[in-house]
């Protein structure tokens, strides 16, 4: 990768633009004001990943509920077996 230019601007934040020359020839241009375009281009995958772990765990909490009812009456009947037994 070769390093082509920085442009600084009169401000307190200067803004920074680089570009490479990556190795077949293809020219990227990478600048901090575009951040916000990139994450555009990536919303609704990440939507749709956040949804569907959504989706997961509200499909998956009647499991762990019954898991906890379950151990719950194992504890009422090992406790009314002891009181039988004694």
């Amino acid at each position: 990768m070769y390093f082509s230019q920085i442009q600084n601007k009169s401000s307190a934040f200067p803004a920074v633009s680089l570009t490479f020359k990556t190795s077949n020839g293809i020219f990227d241009r990478l600048n901090i004001k575009n951040q916000p375009l990139i994450m555009k281009k990536f919303r609704f995958k990440i939507i749709l990943i956040v949804a569907l772990i959504a989706l997961g765990l509200y499909f998956l909490y009647p499991t762990y509920a019954d898991y906890q009812n379950s151990l719950e009456i194992q504890k009422v009947l090992s406790s009314r077996k002891e009181q039988l037994l004694t």
